[in-house]
């Protein structure tokens, strides 16, 4: 059995639609990640595993996996902060 998320690309899948939304998403994702990890993480690699062709997307481990989840919470709450702040600044 692979050590990796339950349903992957069904839980990841409304998150990839958001993702594609957002520009500069991606890159937030990454750098989150990276601070998680506690080591840099190549956006490739991210890229991979948030790919929008379910065909071509990579699985990460059940670690990796998580740290994306929270990642990916942690750049979209900071980039609705941004997006708040620009609001106000109107």
């Amino acid at each position: 059995m692979k050590n990796t998320i339950p349903n992957y690309d069904e839980r990841i899948k409304p998150l990839i639609k958001e993702i594609q939304k957002n520009k500069g998403m991606e890159a937030k994702i990454v750098a989150e990640f990276g601070k998680l990890m506690g080591e840099p993480v190549h956006r490739n690699i991210v890229h991979g595993w948030l790919h929008p062709n379910a065909k071509k997307r990579n699985e990460p481990s059940y670690t990796r996996g998580m740290r994306l989840f929270e990642a990916i919470t942690i750049a979209m709450v900071l980039i609705n902060k941004d997006a708040q702040l620009k609001e106000r600044v109107k």
